[in-house]
C-alpha cells in the first residue's frame, strides 16, 4: 500500500487480479433485516463507502455520492453506504455495522490503515476489490475518479463491454 508523505492518505490500487474479495459479512439494513454482503456478488460493481455518521465532512462526501448515484447506476454500479448507525435521507443502499466489523476485517487483511472510517472501495461485479482509499475525507476520490474505476472494473466482464478500456488515468500519470 502507498502512503502519502504526510501520512494522511492510504490507497491501494488493487487492480486486476487483486485476489481480494469483499468480505462476505452479514450486516443489517436500517430496518434490522439481514444484509449479507455476499448477496451483492455477481450483480453489480459497487462503490462501498465506510461512513462516519458524526463527521461533518462525511456528510458532504455522502451528499456527493448521492448526487453521483444516477451516473453510477448508468454505468451499472451501485453505491453501498456502511455506517455504525442508520443513514437516512439519501437514495443509496444503506447498511448498518454498529461494531465496524467490515472496517476491522479490511484493516486486519491490510486493506485499511486503521479499522475505522472513512474509506471507500471500488468492488467489481465478482466481489473483487479493485481500489481502496482511506484517510481524511479530503483524500477520498471524487466522482470522476470513481467513474473511471467503475468503468475499469466493468471491463473485467467481456460481456459488459465490447473491448477492454484503458488503464485508469492516474496509472498513466508518471
Amino acid at each position: 500500500m502507498e502512503q502519502s508523505p504526510a501520512g494522511t492518505e492510504h490507497r491501494l490500487p488493487a487492480g486486476p487480479g487483486s485476489g481480494y474479495l469483499l468480505p462476505g459479512l452479514e450486516l443489517r439494513h436500517p430496518d434490522g433485516q439481514p444484509a449479507p454482503l455476499w448477496a451483492y456478488r455477481g450483480r453489480w460493481p459497487l462503490v462501498v463507502y465506510l461512513h462516519e455518521v458524526a463527521a461533518p465532512d462525511g456528510q458532504g462526501y455522502l451528499a456527493m455520492l448521492a448526487a453521483a448515484r444516477r451516473r453510477f447506476e448508468e454505468l451499472g454500479a451501485r453505491v453501498v453506504v456502511v455506517a455504525s448507525a442508520p443513514v437516512g435521507g439519501v437514495p443509496l443502499i444503506s447498511l448498518v455495522d454498529p461494531t465496524q466489523r467490515l472496517a476491522q476485517r479490511l484493516a486486519a487483511d491490510g486493506l485499511l490503515p486503521q479499522p475505522a472510517p472513512p474509506a471507500i472501495l471500488v468492488v467489481g461485479r465478482t466481489g473483487e476489490v479493485w481500489a481502496v482509499w482511506a484517510g481524511s475525507y479530503a483524500t477520498l476520490p471524487g466522482q470522476p475518479e470513481l467513474e473511471e474505476w467503475l468503468e475499469y472494473a466493468l471491463s473485467e466482464c467481456r460481456e459488459c463491454f465490447c473491448c477492454e478500456l484503458v488503464w485508469p488515468s492516474e496509472w498513466l500519470r508518471g
